[in-house]
C-alpha cells in the first residue's frame, strides 16, 4: 500500500511522510504529503467519513487533501489521539519550538525516554509579538505529531 501511495501521490509531485500513516477505527486512512512548502493532511475516506473541508488541492485517485484548519483538527482529534493531556509523567520535557517547525523530530527523540513532550510552547508575550494565537501554535504542533507518527500523550502550554 504505501509503495502505491508513494507513486501516485509522486506522479503529482507530492511527498509523502510514510510514518504519519494511520488507520481509524473507521477504516480511513490518514497521512501527511507536501506539495512545495505546503503541507496537507491527506484521507482516503472510510465506511465512516471523517469529513473534513474544504480539499485544498484536487483529490488524486481517492486522496482528500486537506489543510489543517481548526475546524479540521476539531473533526480529527474525535478520530485520531492528538489532543494535548495533562502530564502523566514524572518528568516532562518542552521543547522550545516556537514555530512547530521541528516538532516531528523532537518527538521521534523524546519518544525513546520517559517523559512528556510539550510541544505546543509560546508565552502570551510572544504570541502578541508574533501575531499567533494559541490555535495556530496547537496546529502547528499537531501538524509535526501527524508527521512523525507519534502516537503517545503531549502537553500544551502556549
Amino acid at each position: 500500500m504505501i509503495e502505491e501511495l508513494i507513486s501516485a501521490l509522486k506522479g503529482k509531485g507530492f511527498c509523502l511522510y510514510p510514518k504519519s500513516i494511520r488507520k481509524t477505527e473507521g477504516g480511513a486512512t490518514i497521512f501527511v504529503a507536501k506539495r512545495g512548502c505546503e503541507k496537507f493532511i491527506c484521507v482516503i475516506e472510510g465506511s465512516n467519513p471523517i469529513g473534513l473541508s474544504p480539499e485544498a488541492a484536487p483529490a488524486v485517485e481517492n486522496i482528500g487533501f486537506y489543510k489543517l484548519s481548526w475546524e479540521n483538527y476539531l473533526k480529527l482529534k474525535e478520530v485520531l489521539p492528538i489532543a494535548p493531556s495533562p502530564c502523566n509523567k514524572k518528568a516532562s520535557f518542552g521543547t522550545g519550538d516556537r514555530l512547530g517547525l521541528v516538532t516531528a523530530a523532537h518527538l521521534d527523540v523524546l519518544s525513546r525516554y520517559p517523559v512528556l513532550p510539550v510541544v505546543a510552547q509560546q508565552s502570551p508575550r510572544e504570541l502578541m509579538k508574533e501575531h499567533r494565537t494559541f490555535k495556530s501554535v496547537l496546529l502547528d504542533a499537531v501538524m509535526g505529531l501527524l508527521e512523525s507518527g507519534y502516537t503517545g500523550a503531549f502537553g500544551a502550554d502556549a
